[in-house]
């Protein structure tokens, strides 16, 4: 199933690949990007655009492509056949680790290198929430719609919306709280513990709904 993956998810990889690497390559000038204090515990840098936006972006594209490609009428019964490790939540959670992972270390560079003047545990809190809303989002909306391109159009259409206009439309409520700094830090904080809850809330709707038989039941309408 690895290899599989592998295979569906080439183009997207590339890409996340490919913005890791204009992610370094920003990094090695960071002048226009050292933080900023807006208000208490909130600090503003474009670097956040990386870390809150493009990066989650492609890792959730990844598991739209991962799963999408697989929850087809003609292969599903298939899939649902093989062995527990073909699992969707298990082939999803290989994935979604790699990227956590990968963000983290992306994480950790922008935090050395821009020298944040606040904990470095703060500044995961602050900027993994929003890889773990992405890939969580991602995997309930497909295993519930189950058509790549109705996702796409729900998952990056909010966020098109959110990040365009969310500082004066969503505010506090905005996943891009940290991109737009409008807000003291405990208001962040508690946006952010939002959305490590939605993004546990998707991950265990997601658990029951392969554990039972809904999503045979909906094969068989399609």
């Amino acid at each position: 199933m690895i290899r599989l993956d592998l295979k569906l998810i080439k183009v997207s990889l590339i890409a996340y690949v490919m913005a890791a690497i204009v992610f370094g390559a920003v990094l090695s000038n960071p002048d226009s990007l050292y933080p900023i204090m807006e208000f208490e515990g909130t600090h503003k840098s474009d670097i956040f655009y990386f870390l809150d936006f493009v990066l989650p972006f492609f890792a959730s594209l990844s598991v739209i492509m991962q799963l999408g490609a697989t929850f087809e009428n003609k292969t599903f019964e298939f899939f649902c056949s093989l062995p527990v490790r073909a699992n969707p939540i298990i082939r999803w959670a290989r994935c979604a680790i790699f990227f956590i992972l990968s963000n983290f270390v992306c994480i950790t560079l922008a935090y050395v290198i821009l020298k944040f003047p606040i904990s470095f545990g703060r500044m995961c809190y602050l900027c993994l929430a929003n890889t773990i809303l992405f890939l969580s989002v991602s995997l309930l909306l497909i295993m519930l719609i189950r058509q790549i391109f109705y996702v796409f159009c729900i998952v990056y259409g909010y966020l098109l919306v959110d990040l365009t206009i969310g500082d004066t439309l969503q505010k506090k409520y905005s996943v891009f709280v940290n991109i737009f700094a409008q807000f003291p830090g405990e208001i962040i904080d508690k946006n952010r513990l939002a959305v490590y809850i939605i993004s546990a809330g998707c991950i265990v709707l997601a658990v029951i709904i392969q554990q039972t038989d809904f999503m045979r039941r909906i094969n068989a309408k399609l």
